[in-house]
């Protein structure tokens, strides 16, 4: 098995780890996985939508240490693109989900961190920080900020494949 191939395949089986324990949530929740954000072939692990809001989350399997600030996340003394790339991938979903619903749609985007010694010296204002241990407890924590009525239109919304873009198939095929 190749390096890429290889890496592909445990984060595949990191995203499903975290997707198992999503599951676990109440009834209250929409969980998806895997959704297309573009053409390109971009797509956002996790998608969880309940009473604490809308959340894009993003599974991250690190080993070493991961030293988070309110600006930047390095693993291993390196810094990482993730808390941009967690921005992106929530205002891509804000938008795909405010144009389905017909309405402003606020995403909390969030990292989830599998494997790795987490070390939070300050949290970023904006992207919530967790791990695959802690995602429903972190989720149930969030402050209620949907009603039922606007809750259910964005689920029922965000669970229509017309929501989401059409990945494109590469050239070669």
């Amino acid at each position: 098995m190749h390096d890429d191939e290889r890496a592909w395949r445990r984060g595949a089986e990191d995203e499903e780890a975290v997707g198992r324990k999503l599951a676990k949530l109440d009834d209250r929740w929409t969980v998806l996985h895997d959704l297309p954000l573009n053409e390109k072939g971009s797509n956002l692990d996790h998608l969880a939508i309940g009473p604490g809001g809308v959340f894009a989350l993003n599974t991250k399997k690190v080993r070493g240490k991961i030293w988070v600030g309110e600006r930047v996340v390095m693993v291993n003394g390196q810094r990482t693109p993730y808390l941009r790339t967690a921005r992106w991938e929530a205002k891509t979903v804000a938008s795909l989900l405010s144009a389905a619903v017909g309405q402003t749609v606020d995403v909390r985007p969030a990292l989830v961190f599998v494997g790795g010694e987490l070390v939070i010296k300050q949290r970023p204002s904006d992207v919530g920080i967790t791990t695959n241990w802690t995602i429903n407890r972190w989720l149930k924590s969030q402050r209620n900020v949907l009603d039922p009525n606007p809750l259910a239109a964005v689920q029922r919304s965000a669970r229509l494949a017309r929501t989401w873009p059409v990945p494109s198939l590469p050239q070669d095929w």
